[in-house]
């Protein structure tokens, strides 16, 4: 099983942030900032799996609470996955925040 990690801030001396596990190879992994303003450090990573079929992009998301900085983080979120589109592939996006999840958000998908 392999695993990866965003961290997103240090407390205590250890780290805090998003991680995806995997039975399947992980053939990247990059993260990118969302945080807003002020705004506690919010991360994305999106790591890409090889699974059967194809190869299977993550976006792995911890949003914030307010809905201003959610609005921007979806956007960010949706700018980056429109620009790293470059072949066909299945996409699945989790986020750690329910409320207004960028998941519900059917353009942030693509199949």
């Amino acid at each position: 099983m392999g695993w990866v990690m965003a961290p997103a801030r240090q407390l205590r001396g250890h780290q805090f942030g998003n991680a995806v596990l995997s039975r399947l190879p992980i053939t990247q992994h990059v993260e990118h900032d969302l945080s807003w303003k002020t705004c506690e450090t919010r991360r994305m990573q999106r790591v890409d799996i090889a699974a059967p079929g194809g190869t299977l992009h993550i976006y792995n998301v911890h949003l914030g609470t307010a809905i201003l900085e959610r609005r921007h983080q979806a956007q960010r979120l949706d700018d980056h996955r429109q620009r790293s589109a470059r072949r066909p592939a299945r996409s699945w996006c989790s986020a750690t925040s329910t409320s207004g999840c960028a998941a519900s958000r059917p353009s942030l998908l693509s199949r």
